[in-house]
């Protein structure tokens, strides 16, 4: 048996994806790495789409495919923090379950890239920085700060800083708002 790779789990989770006629968007380090600076990573993340009422259907597909994960563990982390985890051959794969109008925002502006010969769905570098300065840790501000600067003159700022502010206002963390400001300067 080989040893598995982020290569492999990332294309054997597309293909689910694929396979579910699920939407997603490749976040986390991978997506960092296409906008940004590429940075080391053990784990896969995905912003899924998934209603509620599809998650059992999901899981079985999954498990069929041979991921790995505790069903009612899966359950429990949705209810209580909207996100998941499953593992390929050893290979962590964080899901986040998109539950805004934001994340619906961030779907309609999706680009499609390439990464391990693979086409998939990435969030616009915009997106990607909204996404990392939502969580306010030092690792996620670097990986902003490496889109910002990678993709400096070509950003839509009126966008990201009318994002931040409705994302500050509607989560009541005015941290947001301070943190794109001190990130774009």
């Amino acid at each position: 048996m080989t040893t598995p790779t982020l290569e492999t789990a990332y294309g054997r989770f597309l293909d689910l994806l694929q396979a579910t006629r699920q939407r997603y968007l490749v976040i986390g380090a991978l997506a960092v790495g296409m906008v940004g600076e590429a940075r080391l990573t053990h784990d896969l993340d995905f912003l899924l789409f998934l209603a509620p009422d599809e998650l059992p259907a999901f899981l079985r597909h999954a498990r069929r495919r041979g991921f790995r994960f505790a069903t009612a563990e899966v359950q429990r982390r949705v209810q209580a923090t909207g996100t998941f985890r499953l593992s390929d051959h050893g290979v962590p794969i964080d899901c986040l379950v998109a539950s805004t109008a934001l994340e619906e925002q961030m779907w309609r502006r999706a680009k499609r890239l390439r990464l391990h010969r693979r086409p998939a769905r990435f969030p616009s570098p915009e997106d990607l920085i909204l996404l990392k300065l939502l969580p306010g840790r030092p690792k996620d501000a670097l990986d902003a700060e490496s889109v910002v600067t990678r993709q400096r003159g070509r950003l839509d700022l009126a966008y990201l800083r009318k994002t931040a502010q409705r994302m500050a206002d509607e989560l009541h963390d005015p941290g947001i708002w301070h943190r794109l400001r001190q990130l774009l300067g």
